[in-house]
């Protein structure tokens, strides 16, 4: 979904989202841009993977994968 209408986020808002330290007033734009992107939500799955396994999701997504 990386096009001109709708821009991916960056991956550190991506990482506050899975941390639960996104700001309230972001939380539902992202929310809603996750139901329409495959690929975040393919990042997210992957690092919330990550997180539970080894505890290092969120940094792994900040680094960039």
């Amino acid at each position: 979904m990386r096009d001109m209408e709708r821009a991916c986020p960056d991956p550190e808002v991506l990482a506050r989202w899975l941390e639960d330290s996104l700001e309230d007033a972001a939380r539902p734009g992202l929310t809603a841009h996750l139901a329409a992107c495959d690929e975040c939500r393919r990042t997210v799955a992957l690092a919330a993977d990550l997180e539970s396994e080894f505890g290092v999701g969120a940094a792994w997504v900040e680094d960039g994968g």
